[in-house]
């Protein structure tokens, strides 16, 4: 009978300690409850501007029968580049590139075996190019005070946003796509019978700021009339996911 009582006991504390150990390491009804009762959203936020910076890569090339007299030249003609811009008000240029490489040109020689083709230097080349960066509506001027100067190549034009205006735009745009979340989570929530969620999870997507660019090089020669260089307004977006519970 003592036996008997005693495994009785010892099941009944089993089964204590097993459902207290189910209760410490299992999640409560309301933490179930709250992981599956969410409702996920993605909101997305376009903000149109116009850019407010031009780059334009100009370079001047040399061609001498010496390295030497290429590179010579070059400076020069550089030298006269910059004293143009900054006669212009263009004093943001930058250096982007420099080579000295020789001009090659195949020639026929007569030899004991006939004919043959090789090439041979016959003179050297030497190219600067340099990034400019002006106000979109200054960009012609500064083409023309380039050319004027001695640059005879344009390699491409650009129109970005500065660094605090893409700030500010994206901002604005984050800030739309938040909303966009937000209002479409409402309209779920609301045609649902859901009367209250809150943000328990807030992802922000990748952004793209765009640059629109002309990159067809040109050969570059003295304008009659100022040019012409007008920006295309831009987009940029934002996106951001969020979940909600309820």
């Amino acid at each position: 009978m003592n036996k008997k009582i005693g495994f009785a006991a010892g099941l009944l504390l089993a089964v204590i300690v097993l459902v207290a150990l189910a209760l410490v390491f299992s999640p409560s009804l309301s933490e179930e409850q709250a992981f599956n009762r969410t409702i996920e959203v993605s909101g997305s936020g376009i903000v149109k501007t116009t850019p407010d910076e031009a780059h334009v890569m100009i370079a001047v090339v040399s061609e001498a029968l010496t390295a030497q007299d290429a590179a010579a030249m070059n400076s020069e003609n550089m030298t006269n580049v910059f004293a143009a811009l900054k006669k212009a008000g263009i004093s943001d240029v930058k250096t982007r590139q420099y080579s000295i490489t020789p001009i090659y040109e195949w020639v026929e020689e007569v030899t004991l075996e006939g004919k043959k083709q090789k090439s041979v230097i016959v003179g050297y080349r030497a190219t600067n190019l340099i990034e400019v960066v002006s106000k979109p509506e200054d960009a012609g001027k500064a083409i023309d005070a380039a050319v004027s100067g001695g640059a005879n190549r344009i390699d491409s034009i650009s129109f970005q946003l500065s660094e605090a205006l893409q700030e500010k735009a994206y901002s604005d745009a984050l800030r739309k796509a938040v909303n966009n979340a937000q209002s479409k989570a409402d309209v779920v929530a609301g045609e649902m019978g859901i009367v209250s969620i809150y943000p328990v999870k807030i992802s922000v997507e990748d952004f793209y700021l765009p640059v629109y660019r002309i990159t067809a090089p040109m050969e570059a020669a003295p304008m009659p009339a100022p040019t012409p260089i007008t920006p295309s307004e831009v987009e940029v977006s934002a996106s951001v996911r969020i979940v909600y519970a309820f």
